[in-house]
C-alpha cells in the first residue's frame, strides 16, 4: 500500500546529504557548472529514495528516513569500488584503490547517458 508520509520521509532522508555536500562544497568555494543536469539527476535520486522506502515497506518515518539517507551512499559506494578479486585459492585479494579509480554516482550516471 502506498503512503505518502513515508515517500516524503523518505526523499527529505536523501535530501539530507545533499544539503552537507553543497554546503561544503560551498565552503570550500567549488561551484557547480551544470545546474541543470546535477539538479535532474539529484531530484529522480530522491524520488527513488521515497518509492525505496515504500518498496522496502517502512513502517515509520524514522526508518523511511533512514532508507533515504542510506540510498546515496549505498549507491556511491558501490559505484567507487572495483569489484573483489580472488585468487585461484577463491580467497579476497587485497584491494588498493586510487583516486584515479573512484566515481561518484554522478559521473558514472553522466558517462552512461553520454
Amino acid at each position: 500500500m502506498w503512503d505518502w508520509i513515508i515517500f516524503l520521509f523518505g526523499a527529505l532522508g536523501a535530501i539530507a546529504p545533499e544539503v552537507i555536500r553543497l554546503y561544503k562544497a560551498r565552503t570550500k568555494g567549488i561551484r557547480i557548472s551544470n545546474w541543470v543536469f546535477y539538479s535532474s539527476i539529484t531530484i529522480a535520486f530522491i524520488g527513488t529514495a521515497g518509492v525505496l522506502a515504500n518498496v522496502l515497506g517502512a513502517r515509520s518515518t524514522y526508518g523511511s528516513f533512514y532508507v533515504g539517507l542510506t540510498w546515496p551512499t549505498l549507491v556511491s559506494t558501490m559505484l567507487s569500488k572495483k569489484p573483489a578479486q580472488t585468487t585461484s585459492l577463491g580467497l579476497v585479494a587485497p584491494q588498493t584503490t586510487t583516486g584515479d579509480e573512484a566515481r561518484t554516482w554522478r559521473e558514472v550516471l553522466w558517462i552512461i547517458i553520454a
